[in-house]
């Protein structure tokens, strides 16, 4: 895989991150993207099906809909401060 100087950044993320690849676009090596998978457990992958550099114009609601889950899969397994309710959370 290219090494870039953020390496050292993506090793040591730690909040959620999604990349999406586009498959049409021989610039984007899926599987080398997967590898950001296996360095770090808070990134996730997500191939873009029939797309290339310009996917969220060729595919907004594929994306859009990836990235909502995302976050709220995210914001359901987050630890939440305490005191501090989880969005939607009923009261009373």
């Amino acid at each position: 895989m290219f090494h870039a100087p953020v390496d050292g950044a993506i090793d040591r993320l730690t909040i959620p991150m999604l990349r999406m690849v586009p498959t049409q676009d021989s610039l984007f090596d899926l599987a080398e993207y997967k590898q950001l998978e296996q360095r770090n457990a808070h990134i996730s992958v997500v191939p873009v099906p029939d797309s290339a550099d310009l996917l969220i114009y060729q595919q907004t609601k594929f994306i859009m809909d990836r990235i909502i889950a995302f976050i709220d899969a995210k914001a359901c397994t987050a630890d939440m401060p305490a005191g501090r309710k989880q969005r939607g959370a009923r009261t009373g």
